[in-house]
């Protein structure tokens, strides 16, 4: 029993020290993780931002025809010629 509530003044203690935006993230990670549906809706969510990352590069890469080595910026795609 002493030994629970040491570990729950330490929690307390550790909890105290964190700064505001380490609480925020702590708990919006407690809520995420503590059910099984908001777990999965999470993975779904990383999952689908990393398709639509993904599709894009890979669509730039086929736009641009040179397998994504050319700059982000080019002046043909970008206004032509500005005579610098």
């Amino acid at each position: 029993m002493a030994d629970r509530c040491a570990r729950v003044k330490e929690r307390g203690r550790a909890h105290h020290n964190l700064n505001v935006l380490e609480k925020v993230l702590l708990s919006l990670s407690t809520v995420v993780l503590s059910n099984r549906i908001t777990r999965n809706l999470f993975i779904l969510y990383s999952l689908g931002l990393h398709f639509v990352v993904f599709s894009q590069m890979y669509a730039w890469t086929v736009v641009t025809g040179d397998g994504g080595k050319s700059p982000v910026l080019q002046p043909d795609l970008v206004g032509g010629d500005l005579g610098i």
